[in-house]
């Protein structure tokens, strides 16, 4: 199995969320001691590693990625008068970091799927 190299929104992403579930068990624990300066240092560092998290997704997405409307299926519709390459936009979500699939070499390929007639 080969291994993908973790860019650095996902790093990030990791980081962010080790801080998020240090602050919310250091509020569980300090909440039962009762030990208020320092649930209110944890309480702090879940909430920053919340908003850092929200604007990891949202700040990316805010500039979408365009797309190929030929990579598009149609089905058999026009092309020219419903889409166009300059109006047609993706968002970009660097959490999920899925690429998309613009291959359609098994959908034309009879040998993968065979039709029952």
């Amino acid at each position: 199995m080969k291994k993908s190299k973790k860019t650095s929104e996902e790093i990030s992403f990791i980081i962010a969320m080790t801080f998020m579930l240090i602050g919310i068990f250091g509020c569980i624990i300090l909440s039962i001691v009762l030990i208020f300066p320092l649930l209110l240092m944890f309480i702090e560092i879940t909430s920053i590693s919340l908003f850092f998290m929200i604007m990891l997704s949202l700040i990316p997405s805010s500039s979408p990625d365009k797309i190929n409307t030929e990579s598009i299926f149609y089905c058999g519709l026009a092309k020219e008068p419903y889409m166009n390459n300059d109006s047609l936009y993706r968002p970009i979500i660097p959490i999920i970091n899925l690429p998309y699939d613009e291959n359609w070499n098994e959908y034309y390929d009879k040998s993968y799927l065979k039709v029952e007639k």
